[in-house]
């Protein structure tokens, strides 16, 4: 993954009493270490859709169980929380928080959009 010339993500789908205990957080360290991406983002698991058929609402983690996970694998990543969102129950992970430049809009369009004429001529109804 070094190879890639963008900014690299691992996330962390987080279930309640699934894969949030000590022991899955240092294995969730171990692959982050092995993968060495720019952020690592823990997000909650959320109780919607097909999944309800596999999960119960009590599996869906609240903010402060996010962050509590976030705030034990930032040091074994040699990390730190960067970022959180407690409506999305989301917290981003990372060594620092770079912006990318986004470039001024321009307003052009060509003369010839590429449209052609109307083949047909349909009578104007009054």
């Amino acid at each position: 993954m070094p190879s890639l010339d963008t900014r690299i993500v691992c996330r962390h789908t987080l279930m309640k009493g699934v894969n949030m205990s000590d022991a899955h957080i240092k294995e969730f360290a171990a692959l982050d270490n092995r993968a060495d991406p720019d952020f690592i983002e823990n997000k909650g698991y959320v109780y919607v859709g097909h999944s309800r058929e596999n999960l119960a609402m009590e599996n869906m983690p609240t903010h402060d169980d996010i962050m509590d996970f976030s705030n034990k694998i930032a040091p074994l990543t040699a990390r730190k929380v960067l970022s959180d969102s407690r409506p999305s129950r989301v917290a981003l992970v990372g060594t620092e928080i770079t912006p990318i430049p986004i470039p001024e809009p321009t307003m052009f369009f060509p003369e010839d959009l590429g449209i052609a004429p109307p083949v047909k001529h349909l009578p104007v109804l009054s």
